[in-house]
């Protein structure tokens, strides 16, 4: 008689599947020519084997080959819906464009600057009274001068109805005020007039290349010769911004609000409003940024910043609006920089301006 055995399946094939039994096959005798089965002959166990199943060992192998060269960014967006994400552009997030003028400390009037820490207190004040100041070949009448002193430097304040600078001195040979570090503070106020600050301008930049500052006052003399290339370029760019305020108003016929230093425009916005005018809808420029990912920003979606600037100039009916669009969507590495947040730097985007109705 033949026995069947139940198929033995190993750990790693497919879970065991119970075979349906099989009645053995009765040994039919043939009594007219007997069969004999000799006492030392052995009885062979026969293992049936379902076709099915190996077909299906095969299948499952095919289907779970392993597939290379695709990264995590492309897995996961092909695992997350791609969107763009619509952001408002607060401070903080700024482009390459406003930077120029955010580095610089050009929002609005009045204009103030120092590297003086505020912590440090002024010891004593020397009232020097009024007198003539020499820039170069360019005269100011009817100085205010002042010296404060602070613990370890000195500086020395000049002051008009429209400005007031101080710049780090020390006493030399002959009672002589000469340049005695790079200490300096100025503000600039409000309300001047365009064609004066158009001069402020210009005597500033004359202070910042160089040019040798004298006078004479009491038992002193100046010759102060005090230089620095990044505040001589920031007067060029607001001596820029006042004519292209002065275009702007006439442009739009602007009657009213004829000074810009009377404005609350910025910089800034002042630079967009005349570009947009002069058809320049689209600017390059690229942007920095970290904000908290409660956008739910993830691999491969878009950002768009916006903001309306509003144009606070009588005669105007309109905003201006900005918005900027990173060129190329979020990767992993701005993900993972910095817990449950976004971080770019210098990333490329294309700024799009647009008029607004009030």
């Amino acid at each position: 008689m033949v026995v069947s055995s139940p198929m033995v399946v190993s750990d790693t094939a497919l879970p065991y599947v119970e075979q349906p039994s099989i009645d053995p096959i009765p040994l039919k005798l043939d009594y007219n020519n007997e069969v004999k089965i000799k006492d030392n002959e052995k009885i062979e166990k026969v293992d049936i084997v379902d076709e099915s199943i190996q077909n299906k060992n095969i299948e499952i192998i095919n289907e779970t080959e392993i597939i290379d060269d695709i990264s995590f960014e492309d897995f996961t967006r092909t695992t997350n819906q791609i969107k763009t994400v619509e952001i408002p552009l607060t401070s903080g997030v700024e482009t390459g464009l406003e930077i120029q003028f955010t580095s610089l400390k050009l929002k609005d009037f009045p204009i103030i600057e120092t590297n003086i820490s505020p912590s440090l207190e002024q010891l004593e004040t020397v009232n020097l009274n009024t007198t003539n100041v020499s820039i170069g070949d360019f005269v100011l009448y009817n100085v205010g001068v002042k010296i404060f002193s602070y613990a370890k430097f000195k500086v020395i304040e000049f002051k008009t109805r429209e400005f007031k600078i101080a710049l780090s001195v020390g006493l030399y040979e002959d009672n002589i005020l000469r340049k005695d570090g790079d200490y300096f503070y100025y503000e600039i106020f409000s309300k001047v007039k365009n064609s004066r600050l158009l001069s402020i301008c210009d005597t500033f930049k004359k202070v910042f290349s160089g040019e040798t500052i004298s006078f004479e006052i009491n038992n002193l003399k100046g010759e102060i010769l005090f230089e620095n290339r990044i505040q001589y370029h920031k007067f060029t760019i607001i001596e820029n911004a006042v004519n292209i305020f002065q275009d702007v108003t006439k442009k739009l016929k602007i009657t009213k609000n004829k000074n810009f230093s009377e404005t609350t425009i910025t910089f800034y916005t002042l630079y967009l409003l005349d570009q947009l005018l002069n058809g320049n809808t689209k600017i390059n420029s690229w942007i920095n940024f970290g904000i908290d990912n409660s956008y739910n920003i993830n691999i491969g979606d878009s950002i768009v910043f916006s903001k309306v600037h509003n144009l606070s100039l009588k005669g105007i009916n309109f905003n201006l609006k900005e918005t900027v669009r990173l060129k190329e969507p979020v990767t992993a590495m701005e993900l993972e920089h910095v817990k449950n947040r976004v971080t770019c730097y210098k990333k490329t985007v294309t700024i799009e301006l647009e008029k607004i109705e009030k």
